[in-house]
């Protein structure tokens, strides 16, 4: 489902893209009309883009506050964006010409404002995990884009205009890369993950905004400018494109949040609505309690039964997670006995809520081979043949080395592994939210990267399932 709406919407904005650009034949640059259609695309383009994160905010609201907050900024700023716009037609519609600096440019400069401090703060507080490697690419790109800017527009100084139209012009295009590197700082961190393509397509709206503003004010201080210019088209083209990102960016949040065979048909009605709800829906409706224990034997080949017709069974499914009402212990079981035994896949197990010893006597019942699960277990001097140590549950650099370095391990004796972690309320109890979420992410980044299949297990109600359900794959719940 996820792929047909990628697709929809690059059609769509493939259509908007190309109308966009038929205009340009249909009416004589430099007239009256020229100017009329150029500024109403414009307010269409910019209207379309709140519209769009307008739409996108509602939805966050539902499932991350946080990121809803950050939206709420760029919200602000694209709603000034649009004022400016107006302003600006206003001026074509009644034949007063285009002034070198009017409200419209106050209201576009405080829109910068928002639109940054919105995409600063989502780099600094939401949960993508924070590489200097990003970083430093996103720093020169800036560094590289201010300079070829400043190389382009610096003999337009000289130029017979006012000092407060140079100043605003020149704002608006290095304000427009400052948002590109931002941008593009977030489209790294999610690159492998189901929104890399939102942010990839947000990013592209923004470069060809920096590149058309920065267009703009050589023609304009150049007195080259005229209404209908190939520049129009562009400048209404990234409004196009970042409205398509916000569209992508919540259905493929919304599409993640699929139902499996396990939920009732009324949480999959109130998955479409609120998606978070539909663990605590499902839960309640089939009248259960969080980890309910004592099944055994029965309730570890129910879950298999259940898990078997929904793990991989989609194409590039990487990483996964369960939300479970089951007894955790027979969940990871049947997690074990699906992708160990039938899949022949070796596997990682994040264990710290009971002795990996408990795991280890099962598996031979399950007819799964010893060597092919690797437990990474709290213990300080511990030594065992496929056990990794670390000191607890608050070490998380040394978990996630750790992980890794028995990932690789698992790979060199063949085949693809798996990497279960079933221990996240226990990490919530040791480490803050936000970092904790940052560490999922990043650890689910590195997984990636490794080739290796995850699965993340998730109690009902838990703070943290939002920050994971954003980033998996597939979110299944099994009741």
């Amino acid at each position: 489902m996820a792929r047909l709406t990628a697709m929809h919407i690059g059609i769509a904005t493939v259509l908007l893209v190309a109308a966009n650009f038929a205009v340009l034949f249909l009416i004589t640059p430099g007239t009256s009309g020229a100017k009329l259609v150029v500024s109403g695309m414009s307010v269409f383009g910019a209207l379309l883009a709140l519209l769009a994160l307008l739409r996108m905010r509602s939805f966050f609201l539902k499932v991350n506050l946080r990121w809803s907050s950050h939206l709420t900024l760029m919200v602000a700023g694209f709603a000034l964006w649009l004022v400016g716009e107006a302003l600006w037609a206003y001026y074509a519609v009644a034949g007063r010409g285009t002034p070198g600096v009017t409200p419209a440019d106050a209201a576009w400069f405080a829109g910068y404002i928002f639109v940054m401090a919105g995409l600063a703060q989502a780099n600094r507080e939401t949960l993508v995990a924070f590489k200097p490697r990003d970083t430093l690419y996103a720093a020169a790109f800036a560094l590289f884009a201010l300079a070829v800017a400043a190389f382009v527009l610096l003999p337009t100084l000289s130029a017979p205009a006012p000092a407060t139209e140079k100043f605003f012009n020149f704002a608006y295009s290095a304000f427009d890369i400052i948002i590109a590197a931002l941008v593009l700082r977030l489209a790294m961190a999610f690159i492998g993950s189901p929104l890399g393509l939102a942010w990839v397509l947000f990013l592209l709206g923004f470069v060809v905004l920096a590149f058309a503003d920065s267009w703009y004010t050589s023609l304009k201080l150049a007195n080259a400018y005229y209404a209908g210019h190939l520049f129009d088209f562009v400048y209404n083209c990234s409004y196009i494109l970042i409205a398509a990102g916000a569209v992508m960016f919540e259905f493929m949040s919304r599409e993640g949040l699929t139902p499996s065979e396990a939920g009732t048909v009324e949480a999959q009605k109130e998955a479409k609505a609120a998606p978070i709800a539909r663990v605590e829906a499902a839960v309640e409706a089939a009248g259960l309690k969080p980890a309910q224990a004592g099944h055994g034997e029965a309730a570890v080949e129910a879950a298999y039964g259940k898990l078997k017709g929904i793990l991989m069974q989609k194409r590039l499914e990487e990483a996964v997670s369960i939300t479970t009402t089951l007894n955790p212990s027979d969940a990871d079981l049947a997690i074990m006995e699906l992708l160990a035994r039938e899949k022949a896949m070796g596997g990682v197990f994040l264990c710290l809520d009971k002795p990996y010893t408990f795991f280890r006597e099962h598996l031979g019942e399950l007819g799964i081979d010893e060597g092919r699960i690797h437990f990474v277990s709290i213990g300080s001097n511990g030594k065992d043949g496929n056990v990794s140590f670390v000191e607890g549950a608050g070490e998380l650099t040394s978990i996630k080395m750790t992980l890794e370095a028995a990932v690789r391990k698992m790979k060199e004796n063949g085949g693809k592994a798996f990497v279960l972690i079933d221990c996240i309320p226990t990490l919530s109890l040791y480490n803050d939210l936000s970092h904790l979420g940052r560490f999922l992410h990043d650890v689910s980044l590195s997984l990636r990267e490794e080739g290796a299949y995850q699965v993340l297990l998730l109690a009902p109600n838990g703070e943290i399932n939002t920050f994971v359900l954003r980033f998996c794959d597939t979110n299944v719940l099994l009741a």
